[in-house]
């Protein structure tokens, strides 16, 4: 079947691709030489998931979330697995025919430089601001493997964490640098990163598990890490952004006796009318269409906007660009509006400065700074 592919290189009028099939594939002159194990990083502006050097190739392939580069020769043999942190992500990359570079991150570490090329790799530069504890496991939802990382610092009490997810648009959630969870973790704030279906952590068939009518186990896949930390005598405040803004108030509302807080950042919250805002009308491939009858019958069973009751929630932080040219403010705007009226203690931050990407260096220290204010104060009580 049809599938997206991306052109790689030509080398001795052998051409060579990217296929989006499965794991990802690479085809030589339109036949299959590799099928991956896992899945591929994706391409961005900065990434390109495939490597291809004079006589070798180099594949960014994710393994539970952790980042796994293999090297294969020009006819598809894999040769090596380079023994990089695993614990990190993807930031950059380029090559040319004799060497590649690659910048990665990781939960304490903003900087992790390497090069290969015949053969080698050498760590070429690497920052650390400070060396976590970071292990993986696994809650179960029903008959779900649902994979997470939990970091934190020597010294943490283990009593208080901070649950982050996104589950949606195929975006794999990997263990990479926010400076935010780098002040929190030496603060003895623990981290958890969730890897939720909606991403593309284990492949399309991962994310098509937490699209459209299959939205719920997303949020269920979210709730069932949440309750494991939480059985473990946690304090938790759960915060996303974007799409996981969706998630953090669908989280307040569905089962707020699990919380502690909620950090709502530049949110898709009102499922009846996001495709009237903004980008919204590109986001149904995803969500569903509210217009079509069926679709909106599973979207108005979850839109958080529309099942805020008569209560009152534990504390909420919702955070909005007011120039945000893909996420309308107005989605956080009501919903904050909505929780005032229950009575429940509810924060708005509004910047009037950067986009839903972008944002000057002294309007993102102090968003940073009250997100940071915020948490704290839901474990001082």
């Amino acid at each position: 079947g049809s599938h997206p592919a991306n052109h790689i290189a030509i080398r001795d009028n052998d051409v060579y691709v990217l296929e989006f099939s499965g794991y990802g594939a690479i085809s030589r002159n339109g036949e299959i030489i590799v099928r991956f194990d896992n899945p591929i990083e994706e391409f961005s502006g900065s990434i390109e998931p495939v490597m291809m050097l004079a006589d070798e190739i180099i594949a960014f392939t994710l393994k539970d979330a952790k980042l796994l580069p293999v090297v294969y020769d020009l006819a598809g043999k894999r040769k090596a697995e380079l023994p990089i942190y695993g614990f990190s992500a993807l930031t950059a990359s380029c090559h040319d025919e004799r060497k590649g570079i690659f910048y990665s991150t990781s939960l304490g570490k903003p900087e992790i430089v390497h090069s290969y090329s015949s053969g080698k790799l050498e760590k070429v530069s690497e920052n650390k601001l400070l060396d976590p504890e970071i292990s993986e496991e696994f809650s179960m939802n029903d008959e779900t493997k649902v994979h997470y990382f939990l970091a934190s610092a020597k010294d943490s009490r283990h009593d208080r964490a901070v649950v982050y997810g996104y589950g949606g648009f195929n975006v794999s959630t990997t263990p990479g640098y926010r400076h935010i969870y780098a002040y929190l973790l030496a603060q003895g704030i623990d981290i958890v990163i969730c890897n939720l279906r909606g991403g593309n952590e284990y492949g399309e068939e991962w994310h098509l598990q937490g699209a459209r009518e299959k939205k719920i186990n997303v949020f269920n896949d979210f709730k069932a890490v949440v309750k494991t930390i939480r059985d473990r005598r946690y304090r938790i405040v759960v915060d996303g952004a974007s799409n996981g803004g969706l998630l953090t108030s669908y989280s307040l509302v569905n089962f707020p006796e699990l919380l502690n807080g909620a950090v709502i950042g530049k949110p898709v919250i009102d499922m009846m009318r996001f495709h009237l805002l903004l980008a919204g009308n590109y986001w149904t491939n995803e969500y569903g269409n509210p217009d079509d009858e069926s679709d909106r019958k599973f979207l108005s069973g979850y839109s958080p906007y529309s099942h805020v009751g008569n209560r009152v929630y534990p504390a909420s932080l919702t955070w909005v660009r007011m120039n945000d040219d893909r996420v309308h403010p107005a989605h956080g705007l009501k919903f904050y509006a909505r929780l005032l009226e229950t009575g429940s203690p509810a924060y708005l931050r509004a910047d009037f400065t950067g986009g839903h990407i972008g944002l000057k260096h002294e309007s993102m220290l102090q968003e940073s700074a009250d997100i940071i204010a915020f948490v704290h104060s839901c474990f001082s009580s």
